[in-house]
């Protein structure tokens, strides 16, 4: 049991690490270490700033030593989380499974396991294991959400399309969800139903420029240009630093034969990437001459 001088260390470090003054938790972490090698608190939150700065070796090397100590739960997610942040994915998978075998019915452990092989590729490992975490939660969410955007990735959009509803019939308004539901009803090209989900979602997070921009990439397609116009407009309300925003604001306002508007929206694009320039011939040709 850590003493009276190590709690109140513990106590300065944490506060400080919490506040965001790194370097000095650092310090009092590695002087607690130093009176008692074996704290496995100090362990884990000095590898977490080891970590944060980029140490990964360091971190691994005091994440491994906490785990020789106490083979916690928290230390094992820890550990495997940061293989995963250096790519060694299947180190990250062996820990998660070693975990598994004392949380056979965690459904957050399965789904670890699952993102796990999508990052190393295995795209149908990944699909297995967000079923199996499905089968011991069926209304575990984020799963359902998962295996539609793997499926969308293997070009099954109709499939996709069907577990975001499953999805959605648990949380109505789960915002990836309706997000990713859109784009594959897009890709169905049920362009309308695609727009009633996009009307959906901005009232749940109306700040989000990515659902306007949808909305005016789908309005071009049905070249309705004026609502496409007043999509991109209002993206460019929020964000005026998306330069390929502004491209689209550009080549609406040519479809719509306002060159003058096109032209000035073309700048201000090239002034925020100028290797933009070439996107449009006619649009350059107005705009440097």
């Amino acid at each position: 049991m850590p003493n009276l001088k190590e709690r109140m260390g513990l106590k300065d470090a944490i506060k400080a690490q919490q506040e965001g003054y790194l370097p000095q938790a650092k310090e009092i972490y590695i002087d607690i270490l130093e009176d008692d090698k074996n704290n496995v608190q100090a362990l884990c939150n000095l590898a977490i700033i080891y970590r944060h700065d980029k140490n990964y070796s360091k971190a691994l090397q005091l994440f491994h030593k906490a785990l020789d100590i106490e083979q916690s739960q928290v230390i094992y997610i820890n550990l495997a989380n940061l293989y995963i942040e250096v790519k060694s994915f299947q180190k990250a998978i062996d820990i998660y499974s070693t975990l598994l075998k004392s949380m056979p019915n965690n459904p957050v452990i399965f789904a670890l396991i699952a993102r796990a092989y999508d990052k190393q590729g295995e795209v149908d490992k990944a699909i297995h294991f967000y079923k199996e975490s499905i089968r011991v939660d069926s209304k575990y969410v984020e799963s359902y959400v998962a295996i539609g955007k793997l499926l969308s990735f293997k070009k099954n959009f109709d499939g996709a399309k069907k577990l975001y509803e499953m999805a959605l019939s648990l949380d109505d308004k789960h915002k990836e969800a309706l997000y990713e539901l859109q784009k594959s009803l897009q890709y169905l090209k049920r362009y309308d139903d695609a727009l009633m989900v996009l009307q959906k979602l901005v009232v749940l997070d109306g700040d989000n420029v990515d659902i306007y921009s949808e909305f005016g990439n789908v309005y071009t397609i049905q070249k309705d240009y004026y609502n496409a116009l007043a999509s991109y407009l209002k993206v460019a309300e929020i964000n005026p630093k998306n330069a390929l925003n502004f491209i689209k604001i550009a080549l609406t306002y040519k479809t719509l034969n306002h060159l003058n508007e096109g032209v000035a929206y073309y700048k201000q694009a090239v002034e925020l990437d100028d290797t933009l320039i070439d996107l449009d011939s006619d649009l350059k040709k107005l705009l440097v001459s």
